[in-house]
């Protein structure tokens, strides 16, 4: 007796539609200098939005405001050329990296969620982190120059220097 064997096969084709992060640059056109004011960022057509990169240039509103509620950015650069930059308010969720390509010191001032271990490259001028820092992540330095960290914060995971120094001067930085 001879047995017949039928093999079936089911193909599924899913087809996801995902929104494209965006590369957000911050001129500071605006009348203040909020995140929220659409005329800040170049194009000055929409917010920054959840999953965005940001990036700081340029020497206008220097100091800046987050004051955007519980957003996620898939990093931040400071720019080549960039003016002296202190970014504060609201927390965010960082879920990239914090990059300085400007020889200024620049300062993060605004507390930020570690989602997963992040590099933080000081390549041609420092950073200051004195926002609290959290979350279940962890933290890379990186670049030649000096990353310092000021805040008592409370991420959880593993701290490493690849490169360059990094400063702490608060006692619960780390």
């Amino acid at each position: 007796m001879a047995h017949k064997i039928v093999l079936i096969l089911a193909v599924t084709t899913v087809s996801l539609s995902v929104d494209a992060a965006t590369d957000r640059t911050w001129d500071g056109g605006g009348a203040d200098a909020n995140w929220s004011s659409v005329t800040n960022w170049d194009g000055d057509l929409t917010l920054p939005a959840s999953g965005d990169a940001l990036f700081f240039g340029g020497t206008s509103k220097l100091a800046n405001t987050n004051d955007l509620d519980g957003a996620s950015f898939s990093g931040i650069t400071f720019l080549s050329g960039a003016g002296l930059f202190t970014l504060r308010g609201k927390a965010i969720t960082l879920d990239g990296n914090v990059t300085n390509l400007d020889n200024d010191n620049q300062t993060i001032n605004l507390p930020m969620s570690l989602s997963a271990t992040r590099d933080f490259t000081a390549s041609n001028g420092e950073i200051t982190v004195s926002g609290t820092l959290s979350g279940a992540g962890g933290l890379n330095k990186y670049g030649a120059k000096t990353l310092t960290l000021s805040a008592s914060n409370a991420y959880e995971g593993v701290t490493s220097v690849g490169k360059g120094t990094l400063a702490v001067t608060h006692a619960q930085a780390l």
